[in-house]
């Protein structure tokens, strides 16, 4: 199991980025890795998502998300052709009076086969802040125009 945090303060109301992480079905319009997320229900405050991205090879998964807006948004692993965990959390604390936001976000994965640790490391690395920027530019871009 491969746990990674980083965190990011982005220009913008904890409930304007709170739209951005829960807006699912479009993260493919900004996180490179993404080909489609379909939300295939919601009830209450718990949604379930099919993920379809691409890393090393396509990874097929479902999630389990529930959020505490405009606080958390956090998910565990339902099913996956890859993985055998999938956990995390976005956490939301406001800064600057509430005008910033200060988004913590952690991950844990397993896969089903193995995977060399610097392969694992590398993608953790690069492709997490690398996702974080994501968010926050899509974030600023819709809310800071």
């Amino acid at each position: 199991m491969k746990t990674a945090v980083d965190s990011v303060v982005i220009d913008v109301r904890p409930e304007e980025f709170f739209q951005i992480i829960t807006d699912f079905d479009h993260y493919h319009e900004f996180v490179p890795e993404v080909h489609k997320v379909t939300t295939l229900k919601k009830v209450g405050n718990v949604y379930t998502a099919l993920n379809q991205i691409k890393l090393i090879k396509d990874i097929d998964y479902t999630l389990e998300l529930t959020e505490d807006p405009p606080h958390s948004l956090r998910w565990h692993l339902v099913s996956s052709n890859l993985m055998t965990t999938n956990t995390g959390s976005w956490e939301l604390k406001p800064l600057d009076g509430g005008a910033k936001t200060h988004a913590t976000y952690t991950v844990t994965i397993s896969l089903k086969l193995p995977v060399p640790g610097g392969i694992v490391n590398s993608l953790v690395q690069k492709s997490l802040p690398a996702m974080l920027g994501n968010f926050k530019a899509r974030a600023e871009g819709r809310f800071r125009k």
